[in-house]
């Protein structure tokens, strides 16, 4: 018991971060407007609404650039987490998460498939309301990243387009996983430094 407590404690000193983040925060946004029985990528009214999105101040974001948004890598015993805070350039914007998205461990070609978006469903376009301006933040969860694990890559599968989107797989990385976990003090809080 000693010489495992002693281990992760030079672990804990070398590297700077516990074996362990507490799970990020997030509040539940707001339905405004359910999307469509019959929803189309093309059809903007056929899209859901939300407001009151989890929105942050620019002095807490992520700290990896991942192509439009910053991202934060949270690792749990259940679970890996991934904030990514978006800029939303207008009072309505929208926003989509494909089910196919995954981490790949850069040594081993392993795959890691997103479990759930927190508080958005999968495949589905939505609206944000009431944002613009601010950094949004999303949550995503999946699968628990062994130990092992020390460089990964950000992929998603090509989709369906639109005339504002594409579809198109994008694969963002190599990153350092411990270099994309937040660095804290003890007793400090994992609650970003929300805008009311």
């Amino acid at each position: 018991m000693v010489i495992a407590t002693t281990a992760l404690l030079i672990s804990c000193a070398t590297n700077g971060l516990p074996a362990y983040d507490e799970r990020p925060y997030n509040h539940p946004m707001t339905l405004v407007k359910a999307a469509s029985p019959d929803y189309v990528i093309n059809d903007y009214e056929s899209f859901a609404l939300y407001e009151a999105p989890l929105l942050v101040d620019e002095s807490d974001l992520g700290n990896v650039r991942m192509g439009d948004g910053y991202a934060r890598l949270y690792r749990t015993k259940d679970a890996t987490y991934l904030s990514l805070d978006y800029y939303t350039p207008e009072n309505k914007w929208f926003y989509c998460f494909n089910s196919g998205k995954r981490i790949i461990d850069e040594d081993t070609g392993d795959e890691y498939w997103i479990r759930n978006v927190e508080n958005l469903p999968f495949d589905t376009c939505c609206f944000i309301l009431g944002a613009k301006g601010r950094y949004v933040r999303f949550i995503l969860e999946y699968p628990p990243l062994p130990k092992r694990v020390k460089k990964i890559s950000f992929f998603t599968p090509g989709g369906p387009s639109r005339d504002t989107f594409d579809g198109s797989a994008t694969r963002y990385g190599p990153f350092e996983v411990e270099k994309m976990r937040k660095k804290r003090t003890p007793g400090s809080s994992i609650k970003p430094r929300i805008i009311e």
